[in-house]
């Protein structure tokens, strides 16, 4: 039977690589708690909004979502419409829009859901790290929005008048043209 170590008679050598395999086993140890410890969390550099999500369990990551109110924040936000001189300010609640928050959380679960073992430790050697932006759509009354369309449109729909030329009493008279505008529905 063949022996499978290398007999080393140096002890100066036996002990640097007993040093060197202890490493090389404390390295692997600790990547090994590091994956376990990430695998429910989420990635580096993910972000709602510009609030850092980074190694986050689901839980966490709720609670840092729910402190912002972004319910709150839609209803206190305004929307600005302007046009050459004239201006119109209107508040979000008018169009009655409302936040899906449940989809945010959603695509949370689904973040956490696709990490792995392996890549969680991909992760922490890659140089470029990928940014993981998580956004939150908001959603909107479509009649509230025809209805401030129909409210609008006769203020700013224009028609078009085309340049024209007439001759009185041996004068040329010229109207100069003018842009129409219609608001798109």
């Amino acid at each position: 039977m063949k022996k499978l170590f290398l007999k080393i008679s140096n002890p100066r050598l036996r002990g640097a690589m007993m040093v060197g395999l202890g490493l090389c086993l404390c390295a692997f140890i600790g990547l090994c708690i590091y994956g376990v410890y990430n695998l429910k969390r989420l990635p580096q550099q993910t972000y709602f909004s510009e609030v850092n999500l980074s190694s986050k369990t689901y839980e966490e990551a709720k609670e840092a979502i729910a402190a912002l109110d972004p319910i709150r924040l839609l209803n206190n936000s305004t929307i600005a419409f302007s046009y050459k001189e004239s201006s119109l300010q209107k508040s979000f609640k008018d169009f009655e829009a409302k936040y899906n928050i449940q989809e945010v959380y959603a695509d949370i679960e689904a973040l956490i859901a696709e990490r792995t073992f392996l890549g969680v430790i991909k992760e922490l050697f890659d140089k470029e790290k990928t940014r993981h932006n998580i956004s939150i759509k908001p959603t909107y009354s479509q009649e509230a929005i025809t209805s401030f369309i129909e409210e609008i449109k006769f203020q700013y729909n224009k028609e078009p008048v085309n340049a024209s030329m007439k001759r009185e009493g041996g004068e040329f008279h010229f109207t100069k043209d003018v842009s129409g505008m219609a608001i798109d529905e």
